[in-house]
């Protein structure tokens, strides 16, 4: 597993190589492809190590927005159902996209089907809770009007 100044080489490696074609990227699992990042003693793991370096190396800008955005949404929505009705089901959610958030900082998790990519999806379609005793319909518990 590479320590933190292994995964920054990676990630500057990796970023030289998104600055060469920043709106579209390299294609999916270029990572692989790209024989200067195989070949290097910190890359034969083959991932960046970093899920949005690696949509940017994959997808470029038209893929590395939307994740952001999904990323945003899943700690927004996380952050205000436990704002405004901190309990159990609202901690777990704020503490399951805070390891996704980590999870996506050091590892590489959005090219293939990973759980941890489900559970952040879930996390930012999750619907906000409303103000007060209201509860969602993802809850499973009543609506109260």
């Amino acid at each position: 597993m590479p320590t933190l100044s292994q995964r920054r080489t990676i990630w500057s490696l990796v970023w030289d190589r998104i600055l060469q074609r920043p709106l579209g990227g390299h294609g999916f699992f270029t990572f692989w492809d790209i024989e200067e990042l195989t070949q290097h003693v910190l890359l034969r793991r083959g991932s960046a190590h970093n899920s949005l370096v690696e949509v940017g190396l994959g997808l470029g800008l038209l893929g590395a927005v939307p994740f952001a955005v999904i990323v945003v949404l899943a700690a927004r929505n996380a952050g205000l159902a436990l704002w405004r009705r901190p309990g159990t089901d609202t901690w777990m959610w704020a503490a399951l996209v805070a390891f996704l958030l980590v999870e996506n900082v050091t590892e590489s998790f959005v090219l293939w089907f990973s759980y941890s990519w489900v559970l952040l999806m879930a996390a930012a379609l999750r619907a906000p809770i409303a103000r007060g005793d209201a509860y969602t319909a993802l809850d499973g518990a009543k609506m109260v009007e």
